[in-house]
């Protein structure tokens, strides 16, 4: 899966179909907590390859194709959400922050309105309690700055502003 996951990826003529189908299967077979599908696929480099997939599919989300991606970015963001907590979150968490994450946060918020309840709170959790608990390392807290300079340099975060009073931002 992780080889076509790849493949897809460096596809020039973007996603095939086949995408979604990848994804959804790296998603739902590692949401079982401690389970060796997980580990075998975060092994596997899945935090980086399901986060490029989001930074790949993220421009789009502004646009009326964005509908297209839209399970892509769910399924994404749950894969993310299930995992980045596994085993040395510290390791997994680096890993989606260098791939993009912050980025793709950004360029996808024009559709989390679009979002069912769980996909909200799930978006919500990995931004809001699951991220700033590894802002303790310094090489976190290094990436994080560097993928926040280069989203204020491309005005990624007044597409996150716009959707600010919509009920994804929580108190």
């Amino acid at each position: 899966v992780m080889s076509h996951l790849r493949s897809s990826l460096k596809d020039p003529k973007g996603f095939n179909d086949n995408t979604m189908a990848y994804i959804d299967v790296i998603d739902s077979m590692s949401q079982e907590e401690n389970h060796s599908l997980r580990y075998a696929f975060l092994r596997a480099d899945s935090i980086r390859m399901v986060t490029r997939t989001l930074v790949a599919i993220a421009p789009h989300m502004s646009t009326p194709a964005g509908s297209r991606y839209f399970d892509i970015m769910v399924s994404s963001f749950r894969h993310l959400y299930y995992c980045l907590n596994s085993t040395s979150g510290f390791t997994w968490v680096l890993q989606a922050i260098k791939a993009g994450l912050l980025s793709a946060f950004c360029d996808c918020s024009p559709r989390y309105a679009e979002l069912q309840l769980e996909g909200q709170e799930i978006i919500v959790d990995i931004v809001q309690d699951l991220l700033p608990k590894y802002l303790v390392y310094k090489s976190v807290i290094k990436a994080v700055g560097v993928s926040l300079r280069m989203i204020e340099r491309s005005q990624q975060m007044s597409k996150v502003l716009k959707v600010i009073t919509t009920p994804i931002i929580r108190s």
